[in-house]
């Protein structure tokens, strides 16, 4: 990388760290999910590695939000593997987005709380991947075969005893 020929040792940077992002998405349903670095200042270049669960979730791209930065990635989708390194020959200032993954969740996903997990991270040669934030995606809602009731006929019924005591009676329409 461009990195290596400005300075052969790069500082040290013991504070940087990676904020994997959280998402909250329904079956079928694409989504970009970030990946954000703070304290940052003084990086040149990074290594990251992520795990997901590929049963679920499907990684379809990684896009680089960082204009001055050289950024590759690979997907592994049978084993839910994501690396990604960058680098650059100007040294990042301030806390930032470096990328987003985009991800689709499978169609018949059940509703359920997919971990992704960073299992390595490194910023100018420094093992960073105690400095790491897991994220998550939240899978809601499953088919019904009803679309949305948008003719208005709610029924708000009373709740006894108000106020609440042992028992709870709520009675409702469908």
């Amino acid at each position: 990388f461009p990195a290596e020929l400005l300075s052969p040792l790069p500082p040290y940077t013991s504070e940087a760290g990676l904020v994997i992002g959280n998402h909250t998405a329904m079956p079928g349903e694409e989504f970009d999910l970030p990946l954000m670095m703070n304290n940052v200042d003084g990086v040149f270049a990074g290594q990251l590695t992520l795990n997901y669960d590929p049963l679920y979730l499907g990684a379809l791209e990684i896009n680089s939000l960082m204009p001055d930065m050289t950024l590759l990635s690979n997907i592994d989708e049978e084993n839910g593997i994501i690396r990604i390194s960058f680098a650059g020959i100007e040294a990042l200032e301030s806390d930032l987005t470096i990328a987003n993954i985009h991800f689709k969740v499978s169609e018949n996903a059940p509703s359920m709380t997919i971990p992704v997990e960073g299992k390595f991270f490194m910023a100018n040669e420094s093992n960073l991947t105690g400095n790491i934030t897991n994220g998550s995606v939240t899978i809601n809602g499953f088919a019904t075969g009803f679309e949305n009731n948008s003719e208005g006929k709610d029924n708000l019924l009373a709740c006894y005893p108000n106020p609440v005591k042992d028992i709870l009676t709520i009675n409702y329409t469908v």
